[in-house]
C-alpha cells in the first residue's frame, strides 16, 4: 500500500523525477573513481578493459574533444538508459582515445580518420587482449555513430574497423579420477548428500548443459 501511494504522488507530481544515474568517473593517476571511499566503483574503473591512460581532470575538463565525450555518455544514460558500468567502460575507451588524440595533436574530431583509429587500435594492441581490443572497437563505432548523426563530423570513420578475432580453445574437462574423486566426497547417507549425487551422476553422464540439468523435472524423466 506504501508503494501504491508513493507511485501515486509521484505520478501527481508531488515527487520530483528520478533523475538516470550518468557516470562521471574520471580516470585518474590512482585510479580513485568517482567518490572516495566507493570501492565498487574503485575496483570496476581499476578492472576496465584500458587502464593505460591515466588522464587529469584538468585535461578533461580543458581539452575541445572533451566535450562530445561528456555529450555521449550523457546520451548512453538518458536515451539510451545504459548501465553505470557500461557508461564507465565506454568513458575509459573514449579517455584513452582522448589521450591518444592529444598527443596527436588532435584539436577536433572530424580530423580523425580510419588510418588515426586504426593506428589507435594498434597502439592499444601492444597492451589489450582480443576481446579487450574488441570492446574498444565496439566503443569507437557507438561514438562516432554518434558523432556523425549528431553532423559533427561529415563521414564516419569507425566504420570501416574490424574487429579482432579471439582465438578458439577447447573447453577443459575433468578426467576419470577427478570425476571420481568429486563423486566420491558426497555424502549419500544425507538427503541432500544422495541429491547432489544424483545431480552430479546425471551432469557427468549425459553431457546435458547446466540450465538443462537446473531445468530438469521428473515428468520429463523417460525410465525406458
Amino acid at each position: 500500500m506504501k508503494t501504491f501511494g508513493i507511485i501515486c504522488l509521484a505520478a501527481a507530481g508531488s515527487l520530483p523525477p528520478i533523475a538516470p544515474k550518468i557516470n562521471n568517473c574520471r580516470t585518474t593517476p590512482h585510479c580513485s573513481g568517482p567518490a572516495p571511499g566507493d570501492r565498487m566503483l574503485d575496483r570496476q574503473c581499476c578492472e576496465s578493459a584500458i587502464t593505460n591512460y591515466p588522464l587529469p581532470r584538468n585535461l578533461l575538463e580543458s581539452h575541445p574533444l572533451a566535450p562530445e565525450i561528456d555529450s555521449f555518455i550523457l546520451y548512453l544514460a538518458t536515451e539510451r538508459g545504459l548501465s553505470d558500468a557500461y557508461q564507465l567502460s565506454v568513458r575509459r575507451s573514449l579517455e584513452a582515445l582522448l589521450q591518444w588524440a592529444r598527443e596527436h595533436k588532435f584539436a577536433e574530431w572530424r580530423d580523425l580518420g580510419v588510418d588515426d583509429l586504426s593506428s589507435f587500435l594498434g597502439h592499444l594492441k601492444k597492451r589489450l587482449g582480443a576481446s579487450s581490443l574488441r570492446i574498444a572497437v565496439v566503443h569507437l563505432k557507438i561514438f562516432f555513430r554518434f558523432l556523425n548523426s549528431r553532423k559533427l563530423i561529415a563521414a564516419d570513420p569507425a566504420e570501416p574497423l574490424l574487429s579482432p578475432r579471439t582465438g578458439s580453445h577447447l573447453p577443459e574437462t575433468l578426467h576419470g579420477a577427478q570425476v571420481e574423486k568429486l563423486l566420491n566426497s558426497i555424502d549419500p547417507s544425507r538427503p541432500l548428500g544422495r541429491r547432489d549425487l544424483a545431480i552430479l551422476e546425471l551432469f557427468y553422464s549425459s553431457g546435458l548443459r547446466l540450465a538443462e540439468i537446473c531445468a530438469s523435472r521428473l515428468e520429463t524423466l523417460d525410465l525406458d
